[in-house]
C-alpha cells in the first residue's frame, strides 16, 4: 500500500470509525468541499470492527442497549439541516433522522437504542461518500493498527493484515479500550477456569458478551454498578421477556418472565451510578456565560500568577449557581 507519486497527494488516516472518527471525517469532508482546492487527498478510514460504527455502535446489537445521551443533543453533521439531501456540513441531527426512519421515537423519552445510532452513523458515512469532491478518495480498511512509527513529516502504520500504510497525518479515534485482566478480575477468571460450576464473563461492551450460558434462576454476580451494570440488568430482565410496568402514581413494578437469573451486584460505594436528570437540550445548544465570561477569563490570564481555587473556581461555582437558580 506504499505508493509514491510525482504529485504527492495529502494522505490522512483516521484510526477508528465510531462517533469521533466519523465526526472527524465529516468535518474534514465539509472543509475540503468548502475549500474546493482540487488538491488530491487520500483519506483512509481504518477500523477492526464495523466500518462506520466501530464496536460499540454495531447495528446488530440488542434493542435494549440504550444510549446514555438523549438524541436531541446529538448530531454528526457540522451544520444545520436545510431539509434537503444530506451532505457534509448539512444534515439532520440524530433526533431528526430517528423520527424520519423509525416510528418509535416517542417510546424512548429521547434515549435511543445504540443500534439506531449505528444506523445513523452509516447514513452519515453514505452522505459523505456521495458528496466527496472528485479529487478526494476515501478508502475503508477493515484492519487493526498494530504499530505507528512517526518521523518529522509522516507516519508509517503497521496493519493487522500485514500491510503498511504511509500517511502525512493520523487521527487517533480509537474509543473504548479493551483492558487486560488483572488483580481481582484475573483472580476470578483463573478460579473459573479451574471450577466447572463457575463462569467468568469478562467486562466490556455488553453487546459482545455471550450471556446465553446464564440459565434461569442461576446466581449471577455483577462487579460494579455503572453503565455496564444497567446494560446487563436490561439484557437479563426485559431482554428475557420481563416487563417494567408504570403504575398510575408514576411508580414502577417488574413483571418477571421466569427466564431471569438471580442477580447479585456490588461496587465500592454499594450504590448504582446516579441516572441522568431530565435535560433534553437541542444538539446546537450553547450556553452564554454571564459571570465567567471570555473577557473575564482573559483578564485573569493577563494578570498572571493564576491559582485555580482562588481565581477560577469561585467564578465557575457562581455561574453554576446562577444557572441552577434560573
Amino acid at each position: 500500500m506504499l505508493n509514491e507519486t510525482v504529485n504527492k497527494p495529502l494522505r490522512v488516516a483516521i484510526i477508528g470509525s465510531g462517533p469521533r472518527g466519523m465526526s472527524v471525517l465529516e468535518r474534514l469532508a465539509a472543509r475540503l468541499i468548502e475549500l474546493d482546492s482540487k488538491k488530491h487527498v487520500e483519506i483512509f478510514l481504518i477500523d477492526d470492527g464495523h466500518i462506520g460504527t466501530g464496536r460499540v455502535w454495531s447495528t446488530e446489537q440488542s434493542p435494549f442497549l440504550l444510549m446514555n445521551t438523549v438524541a436531541q443533543e446529538i448530531s454528526a453533521f457540522s451544520g444545520m439541516w436545510d431539509g434537503k439531501e444530506a451532505h457534509p456540513g448539512n444534515g439532520p441531527s440524530f433526533a431528526q433522522w430517528w423520527q424520519l426512519h423509525h416510528n418509535d421515537y416517542s417510546q424512548y423519552d429521547g434515549y435511543a437504542p445504540r443500534a439506531y445510532y449505528g444506523e445513523y452513523l452509516l447514513y452519515v458515512l453514505s452522505a459523505i461518500e456521495r458528496n466527496l469532491p472528485y479529487s478526494v478518495n476515501l478508502h475503508k480498511i477493515s484492519a487493526r493498527v498494530e504499530k505507528l512509527d512517526e518521523t518529522d513529516t509522516s507516519q508509517l502504520l503497521y496493519l493487522s493484515n500485514n500491510e503498511k500504510l504511509l500517511v502525512d497525518r493520523s487521527v487517533l479515534a480509537t474509543g473504548h479500550s479493551t483492558n487486560e485482566l488483572e488483580n481481582l478480575e484475573k483472580t476470578l477468571s483463573d478460579f473459573s477456569d479451574k471450577t466447572p460450576s463457575a463462569t467468568f464473563i469478562k467486562g466490556g461492551s455488553v453487546a459482545e458478551m455471550d450471556l446465553s450460558s446464564i440459565d434461569p434462576n442461576q446466581k449471577v454476580g455483577i462487579i460494579g454498578m455503572g453503565l455496564t451494570f444497567y446494560d446487563l440488568v436490561a439484557e437479563l430482565t426485559i431482554g428475557r421477556g420481563g416487563q417494567f410496568i408504570t403504575k398510575e402514581d408514576g411508580s414502577m413494578s417488574y413483571r418477571p418472565s421466569g427466564k431471569e437469573p438471580r442477580i447479585y451486584t456490588g461496587s465500592r460505594s454499594g450504590m448504582p451510578l446516579p441516572v441522568r436528570g431530565h435535560n433534553q437540550k437541542p444538539f446546537n445548544y450553547e450556553y452564554k456565560p454571564a459571570i465567567f465570561t471570555q473577557e473575564r477569563a482573559l483578564s485573569i490570564r493577563q494578570r498572571g500568577d493564576v491559582h485555580f481555587n482562588r481565581d477560577v473556581l469561585p467564578l465557575l461555582e457562581a455561574e453554576i449557581a446562577l444557572v441552577y437558580a434560573q
